[in-house]
């Protein structure tokens, strides 16, 4: 199904509705008033589950020096880091946001996402130099978290930098220092 609603709500949302317009019908002939509010409980019932779907979202925002990417920008050629797609699609496949967040340029950024096809990795890029903050200043995170629509608490980053993890902490966002593709998805799932 869709990206925010499980084949399950998808099915129990089908039954209540389904199941309101029955007692919509009832109503013409013999319940009146009584069964017309159980079909609204009904609705109602339906729009706080969409709701709270969308509220408890979860995502994973990644740092792409260091820990999508590994090799130096200057010495030796970057490349994407083994286990990285895997553990991406991975966490697409059990719902997660993944975005990308980098203290990178808008040109770099735009050449290392066409380069290394990061557009098929990522939903969303998040890049200070298009946004105009860098991390590790609170404002960025809580950029980001708006963007996803994600609460921190919902929310993982995972940068090597220990300075812009312990920023992101600061907001109740669970940060990660990379160290390994393994130990990211030990600590994600």
């Amino acid at each position: 199904m869709g990206k925010f609603i499980s084949d399950s709500f998808l099915k129990e949302m089908i039954t209540v509705v389904l199941f309101g317009f029955v007692v919509l019908k009832l109503e013409l002939f013999t319940f009146g008033q009584v069964v017309n509010g159980i079909f609204l409980v009904g609705i109602i019932y339906v729009l706080a589950k969409l709701f709270r779907g969308f509220k408890n979202q979860k995502a994973v925002l990644f740092d792409f020096g260091g820990v999508v990417a590994e090799g130096d920008y200057f010495t030796e050629p970057m490349r994407i880091r083994k286990g990285i797609p895997q553990l991406v699609n991975s966490l697409k496949k059990k719902n997660y946001k993944i975005a990308l967040l980098t203290n990178q340029n808008a040109e770099v950024a735009d050449f290392l996402s066409k380069r290394y096809g990061l557009n098929r990795l990522f939903s969303e890029q998040i890049v200070s130099g298009k946004v105009g903050i860098k991390k590790p200043d609170k404002a960025i995170y809580s950029y980001a978290l708006n963007r996803l629509k994600v609460r921190p608490k919902d929310t993982f980053f995972i940068d090597d930098s220990e300075e812009n993890v312990l920023g992101a902490r600061k907001l109740g966002i669970k940060g990660i220092r990379f160290q390994s593709v393994e130990q990211v998805a030990k600590s994600v799932f």
